[in-house]
């Protein structure tokens, strides 16, 4: 997978930051699903989820292990 540095105004940053705890995601998570609809938006990615295969290995392991939730 490769990692990009993207530079952000801090305005741009909690506005981020809002949507990704708004959406119960994390800022990187975030990130990617935004960056990934504007490229299928563009007709650059072919639409639908993301394989499985690209997603980082910490959301395969959940994925694959499921979410334990107590309370």
């Amino acid at each position: 997978m490769t990692r990009l540095l993207i530079y952000l105004s801090e305005e741009e940053k909690t506005a981020l930051q809002a949507m990704a705890e708004r959406e119960m995601r994390g800022l990187r998570e975030q990130t990617r699903l935004i960056l990934r609809q504007e490229l299928e938006r563009c007709g650059l990615l072919q639409a639908g989820p993301a394989r499985a295969d690209t997603l980082p290995k910490q959301v395969n392991k959940i994925k694959q292990e499921g979410m334990n939730v107590t309370g």
